[in-house]
């Protein structure tokens, strides 16, 4: 292109290694956005409750047991939900107790047993009913706003004529032992199933972390080394 005073002005041309490292550039910023994203999604995973399945037979009893805080819910009330058709929950029993020792309640059917020192509350439901089929919770209860759920979720599927399937664990549990009306621990054990160390509950979870951590790391160093500067 011709200009006054016989110059030429000529318009910037883009090569094609400027055009290649523009083109990794934004390759490999597209591709780190979308390995924060994974793992971002992984972590949201890990925190949520995981979901536990039981078939039990009309008449019999359920029992579950969740772990919590020791350091965060000793001294919380703790409760008992089902999750109605919408999502909504029934609060169907809830303790009182916010003194950190271990405490008891029964409603109806349902009976809760809170352990601080063991960080457990055991869950009770017996005489099972067909129309009980359902997702239960148990909660951190807080009357005035939402409650924490704890792990784990429990899909109970109640039936007349019981049959045992493959995908669905059972439960073979004792009737509750009596109690004594001057102190809140049990004469005898409650649950037959042996009870899980929060502790080793906790390192599980951490090793999961540690190992998704571990990966990502890899692939963001990887995806840094493939594309260059």
């Amino acid at each position: 292109m011709q200009v006054s005073g016989g110059s030429r002005l000529e318009c910037p041309r883009h090569t094609s290694s400027s055009w290649g490292w523009r083109t990794r550039r934004m390759r490999k910023a597209r591709l780190q956005d979308l390995l924060w994203i994974l793992f971002i999604s992984e972590l949201q995973a890990a925190n949520e409750p995981r979901e536990e399945q039981y078939a039990l037979a009309a008449g019999s009893t359920l029992n579950v047991q969740c772990p919590f805080s020791i350091r965060k819910y000793a001294n919380s009330q703790k409760a008992w939900q089902k999750l109605m058709d919408r999502g909504e929950p029934l609060t169907l029993v809830f303790t009182e107790s916010v003194s950190g020792k271990p405490s008891q309640v029964r409603k109806g059917r349902y009976f809760l047993e809170d352990i601080p020192d063991e960080a457990i509350l055991n869950v009770q439901m017996t005489n099972l009913q067909v129309e009980d089929s359902g997702l239960y919770r148990c909660v951190i209860y807080h009357p005035l706003k939402d409650p924490e759920i704890l792990s784990p979720l429990v899909r109970l599927v109640v039936t007349k004529d019981f049959l045992v399937s493959d995908k669905i664990p059972t439960q073979n549990f004792v009737q509750i032992s009596t109690f004594s009306p001057s102190t809140t621990k049990a004469q005898s054990t409650l649950f037959t199933s042996p009870r899980v160390p929060t502790i080793n509950i906790i390192i599980l979870v951490l090793c999961g972390l540690l190992s998704k951590s571990l990966v990502f790391t890899v692939l963001l160093a990887v995806t840094q080394r493939s594309f260059g500067p």
